[in-house]
């Protein structure tokens, strides 16, 4: 087993180490966790060693030599950088060692920010928000920020190419009895009586600049970073009296003592005017209306009126000191979780506190980060609707490559990853700072370690940065994506996982699951954030996609198929020990195909048929069924068909015990006022029954529309014209 020894010492942050930060100030320690690995890990079949604290360690000397080659490199690329720069950053050791370990190969556009943002702000500020500066610097690293006033607030490419139009509409509008509302409401019919010929799609971008040019409303003016940075920490230093009433108290966040790799989504800029709004209603200079449901009024406002009527043209194009798309007019005019939750980072980021999107099925939320007053990191999710397994986040620093991990297309985009990446770096910061660069570090290193005969120099590696750090989720991943399909070493990771972050916590958070359309108007305040502060879930998150991974590969591969199932089985029986399990659903499929593999269809088909049966029976009457309890037993049957004909045959079973045992109003209801919805489960069999329908050919694509169009007809009776 894995033996964990809290260490109390306070890890002194970078300001502290330089002697910029008067030792009178307070200082924010971040308790350091050390972890070693002293024990053999349980395997199938017997003890075997997993890592060993005297194994023989590479991990300080690969260190020392990355930073030395990166600090090379940094100054080839970056030529243009003056040698004072350099010299500066040699006194601010921390400092440097965390721009070099940022990313490898080093990203030049991180170094100029950097030098560019220590040159923008009074060198005291400097050396006092040192790692805020890096933090953004870091973040920004697919752009040049010297230069990012020249595009800011530019106009689009859709307003520079539909100039002539726009001019022309503008023109037709002013001189219009009708106001610009009723002349968007009027459709294409107001471009053909302005004898102005546009694509539909164009059609917002018109009318949202000829808003502007009338002065309906005005444009969302972004400030530069420079500016941003400067209105936070203006703020941040004043010194405000107590408020005793509940709400966070200033400063909310400590911007000067933080470490910089939470600080990183405070590049995030917002319009100046809708910080000092926010601001100005935390003071209580202004209030902001009680809650429509509650009543309650709150400094700090994190939600709004649940609803669409922000979609009415009436609503979007009237008259307004504020963008339709400004916090205030959110506030004003409500919205549903995409708004809602961008209502409330731009609250927290206003406030100096590092807040990011956070992506659930079918919803939009938020996670933000808090350092309490005796030092610890933890993370909030606000809005969440899901468990941590189930929420992804953005990664700022854009070089993962790791499980649960998807890049995006857009340049100025962010990489998405599952959620237990904020979370460890959050509880990562806890251990320490430095041991986290180092595991970077060792990220880097290992990813150069590419040719067989270094596999397990690299492994040695990797393990070596869990007992450095345990809580950087890439590490863990990694070794998982070096297993591949070895079930035994993946066990013996699984064991790793548990055994090592699992002993830190005594309780494990569960996050209660809520409907994607949830109003958390409807929720009490308390329970709209919840703090990831255990590290329960991270365990679970991580054992769980290190089995998903490796088990799938196994499956693919046909590698142990009877000891894949076998383990299975034993965590099917682990999760249901537990008073709530997080991923039964996940094991549940990986099982299930496992079976199939295993046993071939026949008997899987069966069991899956029966226990849907009773699921359907017993959520009769409520309708919840979970959609991921339905496919994670449903899709391994259906991955296991040979013949399409039998698979058919199968979906229409399914389909008919839904209609012949659900009532109606379960599978089709009308949905805020705006569409008829149907049940998930009911609508994935027919959409998977029209597919395997289309594989065919020929006659039978003919059928897969009438099935299509049956559900269509269905749907249509269900409107409320109908019902009425």
């Amino acid at each position: 087993m894995f033996d964990t020894q809290p260490n109390t010492t306070a890890i002194t942050t970078t300001r502290e180490i330089n002697g910029a930060i008067n030792s009178s100030k307070a200082t924010y320690g971040f308790r350091r966790v050390k972890v070693f690995l002293l024990l053999a890990a349980l395997i199938i079949g017997g003890m075997a060693t997993f890592r060993t604290a005297d194994a023989n360690d590479q991990l300080p000397t690969q260190v020392d030599s990355f930073l030395v080659q990166a600090e090379t490199t940094a100054k080839a690329t970056c030529s243009d950088v003056p040698e004072d720069f350099w010299i500066w950053l040699d006194s601010h050791p921390e400092i440097k060692k965390g721009l070099l370990s940022a990313h490898d190969p080093i990203r030049p556009h991180v170094v100029r920010n950097l030098h560019f943002l220590t040159n923008s702000f009074p060198e005291q500020r400097v050396e006092r928000y040192t790692d805020l500066l890096l933090a953004v610097a870091v973040a920004r690293s697919h752009e040049d920020v010297r230069y990012e006033e020249e595009t800011l607030n530019a106009p689009s490419e859709a307003v520079l190419r539909l100039e002539t139009e726009i001019q022309a509409m503008t023109e037709f509008a002013r001189t219009s009895t009708k106001s610009l509302a009723e002349l968007v409401a009027d459709g294409p019919s107001v471009f053909e009586e302005a004898n102005v010929r546009v694509s539909s799609r164009d059609y917002e971008a018109i009318w949202y600049e000829v808003a502007h040019r009338l002065g309906v409303f005005p444009r969302q003016v972004m400030p530069t970073l420079p500016d941003f940075l400067n209105y936070l920490i203006d703020h941040h230093e004043l010194e405000l009296p107590l408020f005793n009433d509940g709400e966070p108290e200033w400063p909310i966040f400590p911007l000067a003592r933080a470490p910089w790799p939470l600080l990183m989504p405070l590049s995030d800029v917002r319009p100046l005017d809708e910080c000092q709004y926010v601001w100005n209603h935390y003071l209580g200079l202004e209030q902001y209306e009680p809650s429509h449901k509650t009543g309650e009024i709150s400094r700090v406002k994190t939600y709004g009126k649940y609803g669409w009527d922000y979609k009415q043209t009436e609503v979007r194009y009237k008259e307004s000191s504020w963008h339709p798309k400004a916090m205030p007019r959110v506030i004003e005019d409500g919205g549903v979780c995409g708004r809602l939750s961008s209502l409330a980072r731009t609250t927290w980021l206003a406030l100096g506190v590092p807040a990011s999107h956070m992506g659930q099925p079918k919803h939009s939320a938020y996670m933000r980060y808090e350092i309490t007053p005796d030092g610890h990191a933890l993370l909030h999710r606000g809005h969440s609707v899901s468990g941590l397994f189930n929420s992804k986040s953005q990664w700022r620093f854009r070089d993962s490559d790791g499980l649960r991990f998807t890049r995006t297309d857009d340049v100025v985009g962010f990489d998405k990853v599952g959620m237990e990446y904020s979370v460890g770096l959050s509880l990562a910061m806890n251990h320490g700072l430095d041991a986290y660069l180092d595991t970077r570090i060792a990220m880097h290193v290992a990813r150069q370690m590419d040719r067989p005969d270094q596999a397990e120099e690299r492994r040695a590696l990797l393990l070596e940065a869990i007992d450095r750090n345990p809580y950087n989720v890439e590490v863990w991943y990694a070794l998982a994506q070096q297993a591949g399909s070895d079930l035994p070493e993946a066990r013996r990771l699984v064991s790793a996982v548990r055994e090592t972050i699992g002993a830190e916590s005594e309780v494990v958070s569960y996050s209660e699951e809520r409907p994607a359309t949830t109003d958390f108007n409807d929720v009490s305040q308390e329970d709209r954030e919840e703090i990831e502060s255990l590290t329960g879930q991270l365990e679970s998150v991580r054992a769980m996609a290190i089995i998903e991974h490796n088990f799938a590969l196994a499956i693919e591969e046909k590698e142990c198929l009877d000891l894949g199932l076998n383990f299975l089985k034993e965590e099917q029986q682990r999760g249901a020990a537990q008073e709530k399990d997080i991923y039964s659903s996940q094991i549940n499929e990986l099982m299930g195909r496992f079976d199939v593999a295993v046993n071939g269809i026949e008997g899987r088909k069966q069991e899956v048929t029966e226990f849907i049966l009773a699921e359907l029976q017993r959520t009769r009457t409520s309708g919840k069924f979970k959609s991921s309890i339905f496919r994670g037993h449903v899709d391994p049957v259906l991955e296991g068909f040979t013949n399409v004909d039998e698979k058919i045959e199968w979906l229409e079973q399914l389909q008919t015990a839904f209609e012949e045992i659900y009532p109606e109003e379960q599978l089709f209801w009308w949905k805020k006022d705006r569409y008829v919805a149907v049940n998930d489960n009911y609508n994935y069999l027919i959409r998977l029954h029209v597919q395997a329908l289309e594989s065919k050919g020929g006659d039978w694509v003919q059928e897969a529309r009438r099935v299509q169009s049956e559900l269509e007809a269905k749907k249509k009776l269900h409107e409320p014209s109908q019902v009425d």
